[in-house]
Parts: C-alpha cells; structure tokens; sequence
C-alpha cells in the first residue's frame, strides 16, 4: 500500500508540470517581435519570443500574472488561468520613445591625436606628421596644426626675426617650451609693439627649432603649471 502511494504521487507531479502558457508578442501593426522577454511574476519562470514572436513556458495548474516586455514598447501584463489544456496569452505592445541623457560629442581634426586618458588635452604628432608639412619652419608647422595656437605676422621690427607666438590668446611669455623634459631659453628680443597684455614680454623663439629633428611633438593646450610651475 506505502508503495502504490508513492507511485501515484510521483504519477500526479508529473502531470501538474506539463501544463503551458504560450502566445505570441507583437507591435501594434501585428508584426511579431523577436526576442521579447515574457516572464511570470513571483516566480524565475520566462520565456523569450522566437523570431515569430512566439513563445511558451511550462509551469503547474494555477492563476498567474504574465508580463511581456520589450526595448522601445510598453510593457504589459495579464492574468492567466492555467488549467488541464494550459493557457494563451496574447500581447500587443505599443511603441513608447526613450528618453536618454544628453550626449556632448567633442571632435578634432586629426582623429587619434588627443589623448582623452590624460587630465588635460594632450596633442601627440609625430616626426612623420611634421614632415609631411612640407615646412622646416616650426612656428608654421604649429599654426597649421594647433588650433589654439597663434604666431605674430612679419612686420618691420624685432618679429621680423622672432615671431611672438601665443597659445589661447596668453601673453607669448605664457608659454612653456620644453626640449628633452628641459625648459627652453628666451629669446633676448622684448616684445613692445602689439597688443598691451604683449609689452614687456620676453618669449621663447620656437622658430629656431627645426621640425625636421623633432622626434615627437606633444601640446597641452591647457593650464599645466602645476605639473611644470608658472612662467
């Protein structure tokens, strides 16, 4: 007697889990949506709806709350009734918009060229950019490459043989160069002529630095004094 007991119970669980809620998730249109997620509540059970929409989930008699969702659509919910033939579910999702944070897009005109790994913007060129300029002269070879950066037009005084160069518009003598980790003299030439924040500025000649003999050439267009210290 002990025996036949166990048998029908083991007889009647089987049966209990054979039963399935299945149905279809589609648009407003009709057209079944791939991959949508269709779960019972309160429970790990789920199903994702094949390329047809389709889909199905084995559970025991019982109500449930099926709910269908999917990425741009509103997710829905219905109560089901599973009894000896299973149950069907039908979903018909309406499109909803999505609302994401802004997104700030920065471009360059070199693409690669800055390093977004460092605190401050860092423009890297290498020998074989600054040859391809075509122009020994390194106060040119910067102006067509850096934006921020802007050199003096040859006039009748002392520019004529050193071109006070800016970055950002700061005084010329508000740039640091550096040559091999190590600063760069000072022209002897004291600017007089130009704009006021100019007079009394004492810069470094960037045009005596020949580009053909430059390895490699890094820009920090911002503030870098507390890496350096302030001229």
């Amino acid at each position: 007697m002990k025996k036949s007991f166990w048998i029908f119970l083991i007889l009647n669980l089987s049966f209990a889990v054979g039963q399935t809620i299945s149905g279809t998730v589609t648009d407003e249109n009709g057209n079944g949506l791939a991959g949508a997620n269709v779960t019972v509540e309160g429970t790990n059970m789920g199903a994702a709806a094949n390329s047809s929409g389709s889909y199905s989930i084995s559970v025991a008699l019982g109500t449930y709350t099926v709910s269908a969702s999917f990425i741009g659509y509103n997710s829905s919910s219905k109560s089901v009734i599973v009894g000896d033939g299973g149950a069907t579910a039908n979903f018909s999702l309406a499109s909803s918009a999505l609302a994401g944070a802004g997104v700030f897009v920065t471009g360059t005109r070199a693409a690669g060229r800055t390093s977004m790994k460092s605190p401050t913007p860092i423009d890297g060129f290498d020998n074989q950019t600054l040859r391809r300029q075509g122009n020994g002269d390194m106060t040119e070879t910067l102006k067509n490459q850096v934006p921020s950066f802007n050199a003096t037009p040859l006039t009748g005084d002392g520019a004529a043989f050193v071109r006070p160069t800016s970055m950002r518009g700061l005084p010329p003598d508000n740039v640091l160069v550096l040559t091999n980790s190590k600063r760069r003299h000072r022209s002897a030439l004291i600017y007089h002529f130009g704009a006021a924040m100019n007079v009394g500025a004492q810069a470094v000649d960037v045009g005596m630095i020949p580009s053909i003999a430059v390895k490699r050439l890094e820009i920090l267009r911002d503030g870098a004094s507390a890496q350096y210290g302030s001229d």
